[in-house]
């Protein structure tokens, strides 16, 4: 049984860029060989909304129901994304984990 309160997202309109924990390994030894003494942003590029999050989390662990939404705590930043256009640059094509892939692989 889920704890009373588990069905509460906040925040759901907020986008992240999430990065699959091995495409960061991967990326920082990519650029590590290219770079020395510079400052580059490891990340990726794109964008998804923390109830994309929820529902794919929810669809992997098997809960039907929806969450009730509130707003995002004061102060939080409603989007957040690195710049990584240096580190594409760098690197070139790059196949980033889906942020499906990345929570199957997180959560089974």
């Amino acid at each position: 049984m889920i704890p009373k309160g588990d069905d509460i997202l906040y925040g759901h309109d907020e986008t992240r860029a999430f990065i699959y924990i091995d495409d960061a390994a991967e990326l920082t030894l990519l650029v590590g060989d290219k770079l020395a003494n510079e400052t580059i942003h490891i990340g990726n590029p794109i964008e998804s909304s923390i109830d994309d999050v929820a529902k794919i989390v929810r669809e992997i662990v098997g809960i039907d129901r929806d969450p009730i939404y509130k707003n995002a705590p004061s102060g939080s930043v409603s989007r957040r994304c690195a710049d990584v256009s240096k580190l594409l640059s760098l690197i070139g094509d790059y196949e980033f984990t889906s942020l499906k892939d990345g929570l199957v692989k997180t959560l089974t």
